[in-house]
Parts: structure tokens; C-alpha cells; sequence
């Protein structure tokens, strides 16, 4: 793993922030309404990813379990009844693979396995100088006010155990939560005196293209021969793929989209053609209006030394063009990126960030792309 030649220079306390996807997810309901080949309750149940919910009638559960609403005074809620969880906050239980198969007892795709396992050997303990923030990331970072406390101790914990500052490390969206963080829910005192440095690897705050191509088409990357009703209900109204979409300040001279009539879409003009040709609900509306809120603001230098790790090389959504209609999947035009995460958006932030070190690996191969730069 090149990345980990960067990362792991440093000898301080670390903490790990996973990507999107990157968390398991539990659940426990009861008396819930979901549709009669789901089960009538649950209690910690990991669905995120279990086997047992990626049965065909069954993942039908998984999202409408995994599904955000929005209630009558603007919070994020669960399906009826129904309540997400993760575990082992500061450990890596959550975070060590994605997909658990219950039935044969083994686990697939690991996540931030080799990172804490190279950590390991390097002579890191687990809880004591090595710590992961695991967090829900359907809702990150727009709804996400009961983590930044939690994040906010683990890393002053991490601090007094070791009375050394704090190396933070974000991976894509973890990369976003820890800009959020740092820039929104942190003063420069508090981070002069926890935290030493953030690393950040492909980070996602700047939002793009391919994330505006995914939840027109209702689809999961890694997954796109799935396609149901409770999907599409799922995707659209997800916070966190809202979340990504093209940052109106970094990208607003930057062509997103184009209509069927020629018109051309920057990012700032994404958000009405989103509400006239897109959304199916005003409940999608009312989510997307709190995520709004972030797609319009400067993404801000963090106030630390920064690292960013990135890459160029691979060929990525750079545009969408419409010309079938609206009513109709889009034909992705492609340019330079990690084949998620364009380019153009880690050069904006090179060039408006101060104290950022940037590394571009501007390499065409696969264990390039977005996700397997962090595995």
C-alpha cells in the first residue's frame, strides 16, 4: 500500500475516520410496519452488510431500513420504530470489513483492515494510541450532531492517554467529516492544542459528478444490477449522496451537466435542476435543503498541516449530458480523476488551502480508483 509510505511517517496518536459505505450498521425495531418477508423485529441486527439482508426480497428490507425521512420541524429520522446504531466507537469492529456472511462465519471486503494492521506491527495498540471514529454515513456529515461530541472526546481522550497532539486521518467522506469538524465545530485553540496534523485520503467534501449521475439513476456503485422501488427511495433521499454533490464555490465555473435542449449546468445551477427534474417528493426537498446549506460555502483551509493524498490518473465522471432527456440515465462524459473524485476539485483545494501538502499519484491503474486507494 503506497499510501501507507505517507501515513505512516509519523509516529503520534492516530485517528481514523472510514468512507462512505465504510461503517456496519445495526438495527433494532419492533412492531414496524416493513412488508411481510422482512422480520417482525429485530434486536442489534447487523444489516449493513449481513448476508442475510442481500437475499433478493430481503435487501427490499435493508433499504427501507436504511432509508432517512424528514419529520415535521426538519430532523433526520429512521423507518418507523426503528433505531441505526454502530459499535465499538474508538475501536474497529465496525469498520473491519463490509460484508459479513452469517452462514459460513466469514467476512468480505475489508475496509480499514490493512491500515490498522500495518499500524499494528508497527508497534500500535488499539484504544490506547490507535483509535477509529466510526459513524452513520447515511445521514454524514448534514445531520451527523450527535457524532462531533463523541469525535470531539476520543480525540482529547487520545491526547491525555498518550500527552502527545493527535494525527487525524480521513478517508473520502471520513476526509469530509474531519474538514466538517475541524473547520465548523472546532477553534483554532482546541486544534493547536489536540491535534498535530490531518492526513486526508481522496477526500470527498468537494463533492462531484458521479454522485449527481448515482442518485439520478438510483443506483449503488458497486451494485448497479440492483434496481427496486425501496432502492430508489433510499438513494434519493440519502443525505450523505446529497451531500456530494458538486460544491457550488468550488466547481462554479465548472460544466456538471448538460440539458437536452444544450443548456449547459454548473454547480450552482444543479440545485433547481435537481428540484424541477429530479426529486419525487417535497420530503426529498426539505432533506436536500439542509445539505444546500453546505454546497453553497467555501470549503475553508482547515487551520492544521494538511496532507492530501489524490489521484489523477484514472477516467472519471467529469459531466453529464442529458440529451435523451431528463426522464432518461444520462451518458457520463470523462475526464481526470480516481474514477469517483475529479481532479479538478483536489487542484481547487491545492491551490485555495494554506498550509496543504498535495500528492497527486497520477497513476492509470486500478488499485487507483477512489476506494482501493484507502484499502
Amino acid at each position: 500500500m503506497l499510501v501507507l509510505s505517507f501515513i505512516l511517517f509519523y509516529r503520534s496518536p492516530v485517528v481514523l475516520l472510514p468512507p462512505f459505505f465504510g461503517t456496519n450498521l445495526w438495527v433494532t425495531y419492533n412492531n414496524s410496519n416493513l412488508p411481510w418477508y422482512c422480520p417482525k423485529s429485530e434486536t442489534d441486527k447487523l444489516i449493513w452488510i449481513s448476508s442475510s439482508y442481500m437475499l433478493p426480497l430481503k435487501m427490499n428490507c435493508l433499504f427501507k431500513l436504511a432509508s432517512s425521512f424528514i419529520d415535521e420541524n426538519g430532523n433526520i429520522t429512521n423507518w418507523p420504530n426503528a433505531t441505526i446504531h454502530i459499535h465499538d466507537f474508538g475501536g474497529d469492529e465496525s469498520t473491519q470489513y463490509v460484508v459479513h456472511a452469517d452462514i459460513i462465519n466469514k467476512k468480505f471486503a475489508p475496509l480499514l483492515t490493512n491500515f490498522v494492521d500495518h499500524y499494528k506491527r508497527l508497534g500500535y495498540v488499539m484504544k490506547k494510541d490507535l483509535f477509529v471514529a466510526p459513524y452513520d454515513w447515511r445521514i454524514a456529515p448534514t445531520f451527523s450532531d450527535a457524532f462531533w461530541p463523541d469525535l470531539r472526546q476520543l480525540i482529547e481522550n487520545a491526547y491525555e492517554t498518550n500527552k502527545e497532539k493527535v494525527t487525524i486521518i480521513g478517508f473520502s467522506l471520513g476526509g469530509y467529516m474531519v474538514h466538517h469538524f475541524l473547520t465548523k465545530y472546532s477553534t483554532q485553540e482546541w486544534k493547536d492544542k489536540y491535534i498535530s496534523q490531518c492526513i486526508l485520503v481522496a477526500p470527498s467534501f468537494m463533492g462531484n459528478v458521479q454522485m449527481l449521475y448515482n442518485i439520478w439513476v438510483k443506483r449503488i456503485p458497486f451494485a448497479s444490477i440492483i434496481k427496486s422501488g425501496p432502492l430508489d427511495y433510499c438513494i434519493e433521499n440519502m443525505p450523505s449522496v446529497h451531500a456530494h454533490i458538486a460544491n457550488e464555490v468550488v466547481y462554479k465555473d465548472f460544466v456538471a451537466a448538460v440539458g437536452p435542449d444544450g443548456r449547459e449546468y454548473k454547480a450552482p445551477d444543479l440545485y433547481d435542476m435537481m428540484v424541477d427534474h429530479l426529486f419525487t417528493s417535497n420530503d426529498t426537498k426539505r432533506i436536500f435543503d439542509q445539505t444546500q446549506k453546505i454546497r453553497v460555502e467555501e470549503p475553508k483551509s482547515i487551520g492544521l498541516k494538511t496532507t492530501i493524498l489524490f489521484n489523477s490518473g484514472r477516467k472519471t465522471a467529469v459531466l453529464l449530458n442529458f440529451t435523451k432527456g431528463f426522464n432518461k440515465n444520462p451518458t457520463k462524459i470523462y475526464g481526470e480523476g480516481d474514477g469517483t473524485m475529479p481532479a479538478y476539485g483536489y487542484r481547487w483545494v491545492c491551490r485555495h488551502f494554506s498550509n496543504i501538502t498535495c500528492i497527486d499519484f497520477n497513476e492509470d491503474s486500478p488499485n487507483y480508483d477512489h476506494y482501493p486507494l484507502m484499502i
